[in-house]
């Protein structure tokens, strides 16, 4: 009867370890790099598109995605990197100055942005296609004296 007890309470206890371990908690993982360098991989996860790896051209902004070789050859992994479309994407001389970088907000990447560190600019990841970054709209401020009527 001992063992019994022993061998459920054993159990219970394990079981309630595994409770708080959620999928939603993942964070998103990326890169440690200097300030300077060119490059950055961000990897997310998601419950929709699950785990996406990108590679950030932080001087101009261009952001590649991990996918599958349209052709097959008989070097290599079988993966490469396919550029993103970015709407609105300026044009930057390619100095190799960070300009850019990529912010996965909440636990299962339900905000990704690529924000101009410079000017502000704002995309988000997802919100017309899940490969496409949607440029954010700036924020009207309006002045003090403004009234609502209702």
């Amino acid at each position: 009867m001992k063992m019994i007890i022993l061998s459920l309470s054993l159990g219970l206890i394990a079981s309630v370890g595994t409770f708080g371990q959620d999928q939603d908690h993942i964070m998103p993982a990326n890169t440690s790099v200097p300030n300077t360098a060119k490059y950055e991989i961000i990897q997310t996860h998601s419950k929709s598109s699950g785990v996406t790896t990108m590679r950030l051209d932080k001087s101009t902004g261009r952001v590649f995605s991990i996918s599958g070789c349209p052709q097959k050859t008989f070097i290599g992994t079988g993966l490469c990197w396919k550029e993103m479309t970015i709407l609105e994407l300026p044009k930057n001389n390619n100095d190799g100055v960070p300009r850019y970088q990529i912010f996965v907000g909440g636990t299962v990447a339900k905000y990704i942005f690529l924000m101009n560190i410079a000017s502000g600019q704002t995309w988000q990841l997802g919100v017309e296609a899940s490969d496409r970054w949607t440029p954010l709209l700036e924020t009207i401020i309006l002045p003090q004296s403004f009234e609502i009527v209702r």
